[in-house]
């Protein structure tokens, strides 16, 4: 896979990460070689199951996560590394930005297919 098909906007399902992240807001899924903790993170786990939480620790066996469960409780999960597929940066979007955001994107998209093309 590589990087420009792992950049992508999804839309936040569920109150897992609430009040930071809202459900309905617009997600962009992008590649970052440097994860910095604190930062928001797409993890897709190797049984299929994709999570959206904060990366509060990490190490070479393991990644320490955090959601906050609809606002009540910061709680943390830790994953084994052997149980991860991918972990990438996002960044949210609260819903009025929406319409914003994809143009943005769809012209990032564009320019990034045209350096691509050979000329003919």
């Amino acid at each position: 896979m590589n990087r420009e098909s792992m950049n992508r906007l999804e839309e936040m399902r569920g109150n897992a990460m609430y009040p930071a992240i809202r459900e309905g807001w617009l997600l962009l899924i992008d590649w970052e070689d440097d994860l910095q903790l604190n930062d928001y993170v797409r993890v897709e786990k190797t049984d299929g199951d994709v999570l959206i939480r904060e990366l509060v620790a990490h190490s070479g066996d393991a990644v320490e996560l955090a959601r906050f469960d609809g606002g009540t409780a910061r709680i943390l999960e830790r994953i084994r590394a052997e149980d991860i597929k991918s972990i990438q940066h996002c960044t949210a979007f609260p819903p009025n930005k929406r319409s914003l955001l994809e143009r943005v994107y769809d012209v990032a998209q564009n320019c990034s297919a045209q350096r691509t093309e050979k000329p003919s």
